[in-house]
């Protein structure tokens, strides 16, 4: 609540509490605070918190909060009618003090005072406490307006409230609640108001009149016509609501006088169903990664061949692709024959394999011609053989993966604010197209539909729905929905 309007609050619970204090014990400190304030410094605190009921109940209703906009209209309507009834009862005498009115007087300012000091705590209350801090409000104006000098009373309407059928669906007494002073005048055999929905007269059984209030519940057949249901796709709309009061008015010159009926009428506007919106955001994109691909490698030397007990040695080499990692490498000699023995390594120097080894031929065979004759030897065959290296090793390559349809973490629009969602923070993501799909809140019916192609975030892109009813802004990894004002 603004500085401005708590210091007006102050300023009448301070008035209150001089009230009550000069009231229950006149001592001086009380007086010097009654006099110290006037019926004008009281008005003009009333002023600013009426002011400010008004533009947070407008507020309200324009972010979607219609049931407690509506309340906070219907408590600016109470102080509004209460700031006309005073000023025009006390006209020239606005400067007077506290203690130039009368006691009863002084008590009811006092309990208007009192009514309003929780007002800065109105925002955190529940519905129904809010119903009865305007209760007490309407209470305390009313027994105002009955002790304050005024020649007549006529009826006064501070406003109505309509019952949200999306929090309360059921059958209900109360579809209509109008709040006001002198509703029903006894001198006029308290007449029962007429009460006029869209054009359609309300039954009297319908309609429940006190002084202060008048209960209204809606046949079927007048629900119908203004749409006044529970279906979520179609809430409520606005209707017109006209009320019309009997009331005595004095007629003749004393001693001869008597009251004669006059009619008071009033018209109001019911406020629509909360405009509320479901809005689910999906994408598709190309996710581009680079991810470690296994490869396989081998590599032969040329034909190395042996005769028998000779050695022979082999070399080779396998280059890998630039930037490849996990290398692993083996050496064997293959395609072998006749050989006596051998050893390989394979090592890793950077991205080259190198293959080493040696074989050596069989022994030959010998045999001695006896008893003394000379040695004689047999080869049985030269040896041959490839040197092998084989591996593995990994390589990072790019790939494209096409996605679509993913969604978001939903969001809620509420009347004309706008509601944001981010996407993924993921360099290797590249949004092709968002689509943004709007239901009226908790409908499976889908109202509007927004499409962004190719979205640059480094720009702002703006589209429009379908429809034209909404309008979408993407722009540095998010999109904010919001109402057009069609």
């Amino acid at each position: 609540m603004r500085a401005s309007t708590k210091i007006a609050l102050l300023s009448i619970v301070a008035l209150g509490f001089s009230v009550q204090t000069a009231t229950r014990a006149q001592s001086q400190a009380g007086a010097a605070l009654l006099a110290a304030g006037t019926v004008g410094d009281f008005i003009d605190g009333l002023r600013s918190v009426e002011k400010d009921f008004e533009n947070s109940g407008h507020s309200l209703i324009d972010h979607g909060n219609s049931a407690l906009g509506q309340q906070q209209m219907v408590l600016a309507g109470i102080l509004t009618s209460l700031i006309q009834q005073l000023t025009t009862a006390y006209g020239a005498s606005l400067g007077k003090t506290f203690q130039q009115i009368s006691a009863t007087e002084r008590d009811t300012f006092s309990s208007i005072a009192n009514s309003l000091t929780d007002v800065d705590k109105m925002r955190e209350m529940t519905s129904s406490n809010i119903q009865d801090a305007i209760y007490k409000t309407q209470g305390a104006a009313n027994q105002l307006l009955d002790r304050i000098p005024l020649g007549e009373r006529y009826p006064i309407f501070y406003g109505m409230t309509v019952r949200d059928l999306t929090t309360d669906p059921s059958q209900n007494p109360n579809d209509i609640e109008i709040l006001g002073f002198h509703f029903v005048d006894p001198s006029i055999d308290s007449k029962s108001p007429r009460i006029v929905v869209a054009g359609m007269q309300i039954p009297e059984q319908s309609i429940s009149a006190q002084q202060d209030r008048i209960k209204v519940q809606l046949p079927d057949e007048v629900k119908k016509k203004i749409g006044f249901n529970s279906n979520a796709c179609s809430p409520r709309p606005t209707f017109p609501v006209d009320i019309i009061v009997q009331f005595g008015k004095n007629s003749g010159i004393w001693p001869i006088s008597w009251k004669k009926s006059q009619e008071a009428k009033f018209h109001a506007n019911a406020l629509a169903g909360a405009e509320l919106y479901d809005v689910q955001v999906s994408y598709s994109a190309n996710r581009t990664t680079s991810p470690l691909v296994s490869h396989s490698f081998n590599a032969r030397s040329g034909y190395t061949a042996m005769g028998c007990e000779q050695t022979t040695s082999a070399t080779v080499r396998f280059d890998l692709p630039p930037g490849s990692q996990e290398i692993s490498c083996s050496a064997a000699w293959v395609d072998t024959s006749n050989v006596g023995g051998s050893n390989q390594n394979c090592t890793v120097g950077g991205t080259v394999a190198t293959g080493s080894g040696s074989m050596r031929g069989r022994d030959k065979q010998c045999i001695r011609i006896p008893p003394f004759g000379p040695t004689v030897c047999n080869c049985p065959g030269g040896g041959h053989g490839n040197l092998q290296i084989s591996g593995s090793y990994k390589v990072t390559e790019p790939r494209t993966e096409a996605m679509s349809d993913l969604p978001l973490s939903p969001i809620t629009i509420i009347g004309q604010s706008n509601a944001s969602v981010a996407f993924p923070a993921d360099a290797n993501l590249n949004v092709t197209q968002v689509k943004i799909d709007v239901r009226r809140k908790n409908c499976s019916e889908i109202k509007d539909q927004v499409i962004i192609n190719t979205p640059d975030w480094a720009h702002k892109w703006e589209s429009t729905s379908k429809e034209g009813l909404f309008k979408a802004t993407a722009w540095d990894g998010q999109v904010t929905v919001g109402k057009t004002n069609k």
